[in-house]
């Protein structure tokens, strides 16, 4: 609608359209910041389960809540049909993948920190013959939507891989900070040989060897970040990022198997994404793969949870609940399945360290998190 009316002829000194066009910014702002999905989203998901299976959604603190997800998993992946990839050109805005706000921060500064679920902002324009990507754009509701904030987007798609349409759209990603520079993309790449420790990184279980590969990797052409504040001293503080998850997470081990590894990635990324909220002094941010299900949603369910563990030892009933809306309401809401196993085993592997370690000190100075449970 917006698009159609931005193309209409307008007589000199029309008033009209621009009240139409500003009208409609300020609804897309409003739906993405008021609108719950929380509350019919586990309904949904109650729905999937058995009946006999349902209670598994009761959740006191004397239950282990990383068993308990599992119990989840299981249920419902037992009883859903996966209604497959959708093919042709993406949109956004036209999958049925719902945009909404998950949570708030509040900071001890007095700043807060909204979180945005979202799929890839990129609207696919052209395919080439092989079916790859060769035109694309920011979907103008999003650019919109982004004009008062400053906005950290974490891409967990691959970036710099030819023929690969999830490069493409990395690529658009980025350079939209030159348009607006407000908007700030970072690219983790969750899908290189660094987080499945594949390749190089399979073969030696030498600790120190993974850190030198690790950090000489994330210098490489997997990873960019555009906050400039880190340009200069990006491979200094992922070192230190590096150091602190090893010694607060695994005691400075010598020795870590490639499970131990693979596990290591995700808990360097919550450091990670940490620092770049704090260097980017961003009041919003998204964790966004292509559809945000599996590499999305592993990663919004490790960091809310990382969050919450700033400023308190365990997880209330509630913040439970929040954390089985995370993982497990977006696949469904969208593809009708679970999160993949290959993800959900990894975040299940980090809650559980998380939990256990608590979270190292510095970085966001978190007062409280409150997820988004209702309308308005």
């Amino acid at each position: 609608m917006r698009e159609a009316l931005r193309h209409l002829p307008a007589p000199p000194g029309d008033t009209l359209t621009r009240e139409c066009l500003a009208f409609i910014d300020s609804f897309l702002a409003a739906k993405i910041e008021r609108i719950s999905l929380y509350r019919p989203g586990l309904e949904f998901l109650r729905q999937k389960m058995a009946p006999s299976k349902r209670h598994l959604l009761d959740l006191d603190c004397d239950i282990d809540i990383v068993d308990r997800l599992c119990d989840v998993w299981e249920s419902v992946n037992d009883r859903c049909q996966h209604s497959g990839t959708v093919t042709g050109l993406y949109d956004p805005l036209l999958l049925g993948n719902p945009t909404f706000s998950y949570y708030t921060c509040a900071l001890s500064s007095g700043a807060s920190l909204t979180n945005v679920r979202l799929p890839c902002v990129v609207s696919d324009r052209r395919q080439g013959e092989r079916g790859e990507l060769v035109d694309g754009c920011i979907a103008e509701e999003f650019q919109r939507y982004l004009a008062d904030k400053r906005y950290l987007y974490v891409n967990l798609m691959k970036r710099r891989v030819p023929d690969v349409s999830e490069s493409f759209r990395s690529a658009c990603i980025e350079r939209h900070h030159h348009a607006q520079p407000t908007f700030l993309p970072c690219s983790l790449a969750c899908n290189s040989s660094l987080f499945h420790q594949r390749r190089q990184f399979r073969r030696s279980s030498s600790a120190a060897q993974f850190r030198r590969r690790f950090l000489r990797h994330i210098a490489g052409k997997t990873f960019h970040v555009s906050i400039a504040a880190l340009h200069r001293t990006w491979r200094e503080r992922c070192a230190d990022l590096f150091n602190t998850v090893h010694r607060h997470f695994y005691d400075t081990k010598n020795e870590l198997n490639r499970d131990e590894r693979k596990v290591f990635v995700v808990l360097f990324y919550c450091l990670l994404i940490d620092e770049l909220l704090t260097s980017g002094r961003s009041d919003h941010f998204s964790l966004v793969c292509k559809d945000n299900m599996d590499r999305g949603g592993m990663m919004n369910a490790l960091f809310y949870v990382y969050l919450l563990l700033k400023n308190q030892r365990e997880l209330t009933p509630h913040q439970r609940l929040d954390l089985v809306f995370l993982v497990f309401v977006p696949a469904l809401l969208v593809s009708n399945r679970t999160i993949r196993e290959t993800y959900f085993w990894r975040l299940r592997e980090a809650l559980r360290l998380l939990l256990r370690k608590g979270i190292p000190q510095g970085g966001l100075q978190v007062q409280a998190v409150t997820m988004k449970r209702d309308n308005g």
